[in-house]
């Protein structure tokens, strides 16, 4: 009996863990997603100068990752031509144009 409750307790970890690991990638932005950027958080390096940031469009350029906060860490090229590391920001992810229409 004992070993029959250590095995489903076993799996109940098991599933818990893979079910908290797929619904933490729901909330990550790939690589590739055009954002518009409309908070720095004072914890983030950058907060000083959000000026420059904020209302701006980027592409992620390494996944972006949510925390319980709401803020995402990750790499974005912004729209001046740099590469920013943030560690707490709050994005919106835009439609991106399709360009093959355009053409």
């Amino acid at each position: 009996m004992k070993k029959i409750i250590a095995q489903l307790f076993a799996l109940f970890i098991t599933c818990h863990t893979f079910a908290q690991t797929a619904a933490d990638d729901i909330d990550n932005i790939a690589i590739g997603t055009k954002v518009l950027i409309t908070e720095v958080a004072k914890k983030d390096f950058y907060f000083d100068n959000r000026a420059d940031f904020l209302n701006t469009t980027g592409i992620v350029n390494y996944t972006l990752i949510k925390d319980k906060n709401g803020f995402y860490k990750g790499r974005i090229d912004c729209e001046n031509g740099k590469s920013y590391n943030f560690t707490r920001v709050k994005v919106v992810i835009q439609k991106q144009e399709d360009t093959a229409a355009a053409t």
